[in-house]
Order: structure tokens, then C-alpha cells, then sequence
């Protein structure tokens, strides 16, 4: 019966005894390529919706600063942009 990789990898960690030092190197050196990679993956799929987030949250405080005249050239009105720039972050 072949084991799993991960108990593979439990059995190898409690056998560390009888492993030489570059045995053991080896395999702290696996295990903190394989955590670096996991904490890079879910930091950048928490990070990018916060980003956006932030931009749009940027962009309508900047449509609160825009006289009736610049409203008028972008296609939107007075009472349009108080919609938009009055609404959190999170509603659309």
C-alpha cells in the first residue's frame, strides 16, 4: 500500500533522528518552499480584491470634487454622482 505524500512527509519528519544534517536540511528546505508558496498564493487572493477596493473607493471621493461642468463632460449629473460617490466600498 503506497502511502500519501503528507504522511509520507510526517513519517520522514518523526525519522529526522536517522537522517544525516543535509537529510535534514533538505527537507526543512522543502518544507519552507512548499509554506513560502502557500502563504504567496492566499496573500495575493486576499490582496487583489482589497486593491480594487480601495480604487474604487479613490475614485468616487474623486467624482465628489468634480464641478457640474466636468459632470456634464463624462455623461453624469449632479444627482448621479451623489449616488455614486455616497455608496461603501462594497456596494455596486
Amino acid at each position: 500500500m503506497l502511502l500519501s505524500q503528507k504522511t509520507s512527509y510526517c513519517i520522514d519528519t518523526m525519522r529526522v533522528k536517522q537522517h544525516s544534517g543535509l537529510a535534514v536540511l533538505a527537507l526543512w528546505q522543502q518544507t519552507l518552499r512548499a509554506t513560502t508558496a502557500w502563504i504567496v498564493a492566499n496573500t495575493v487572493d486576499i490582496a487583489i480584491p482589497v486593491i480594487q477596493a480601495i480604487e474604487v473607493s479613490r475614485q468616487r471621493k474623486a467624482l465628489s470634487y468634480l464641478d457640474d461642468r466636468l459632470l456634464e463632460d463624462i455623461g453624469l449629473t449632479r444627482k448621479q454622482a451623489e449616488n455614486g460617490f455616497c455608496k461603501r466600498f462594497w456596494q455596486k
